[in-house]
């Protein structure tokens, strides 16, 4: 049996864009952000960011796949859908 391995994040992205980036994106209506004042959220910003860099250097070291989706998410994830459904 074989898998795929990789990760999407965004670690080239401040959190005043990533937080522009989530609000640009909300649904109107129920968004799951709606719920969290915003500096509890730009607090996780930041934690995902930081996170997003340190899966991106082990992706480096262990040559697995990373999809950078800190300005062009689409683009980004629909790469990231090719890789993990390519046969």
């Amino acid at each position: 049996m074989s898998f795929r391995v990789g990760f999407l994040g965004y670690p080239d992205i401040s959190v005043a864009e990533k937080f522009v980036q989530i609000q640009a994106h909300a649904s109107p209506e129920d968004d799951w952000h709606k719920e969290i004042k915003p500096q509890q959220l730009k607090k996780a910003i930041a934690r995902w960011i930081r996170d997003s860099r340190f899966f991106q250097a082990e992706c480096k070291k262990y040559n697995l796949a990373f999809f950078n989706a800190s300005f062009d998410f689409e683009k980004t994830l629909n790469e990231a859908e090719r890789f993990f459904t390519e046969k």
